[in-house]
């Protein structure tokens, strides 16, 4: 791989790894607002009309981040090679969380989805911050 292509491959994966990390921010205030206002069995009316956006847009979402963490992960160059894995894992255990949260009303499986949050926005943050340094050919 040329020192061009190297670059050209680093810019790529740091516009990604800056959607990724948009799309959690985003992820985590519809979960914030949806929480907030009530599920949608739990309120009626404009707030259950409301919540049920929030928690649609949440899970579509949801899905984005899934697809987007995929492709990091599959063209991922060695400088980043651990922090995006163990980003892929958070993402796929959050993903999985927040499925069983949904289909059980489970707290506990809303808790490993917040901490699943964290995770992934730290790895994909030091992931971020590693390709802003120089790229290295070697």
């Amino acid at each position: 791989m040329t020192e061009g292509d190297l670059i050209a491959t680093t810019a790529r994966l740091r516009s990604r790894l800056r959607q990724l990390l948009a799309m959690l921010a985003a992820e985590f205030l519809l979960g914030m607002g949806a929480n907030l206002i009530g599920l949608p069995s739990e309120v009626t009316g404009a707030a259950g009309v409301t919540t049920l956006t929030l928690v649609g847009l949440h899970v579509a979402l949801a899905i984005a981040i899934v697809v987007v963490a995929i492709m990091v992960t599959m063209s991922r160059p060695a400088q980043v090679r651990r922090s995006t894995t163990g980003g892929m894992a958070s993402v796929v255990m959050t993903f999985l969380a927040g499925a069983g949260t949904l289909m059980t009303g489970n707290g506990w499986l809303s808790f490993v989805m917040a901490t699943g949050f964290l995770i992934a926005a730290g790895l994909y943050g030091a992931a971020y911050v590693e390709t802003t340094r120089s790229p290295r050919t070697t």
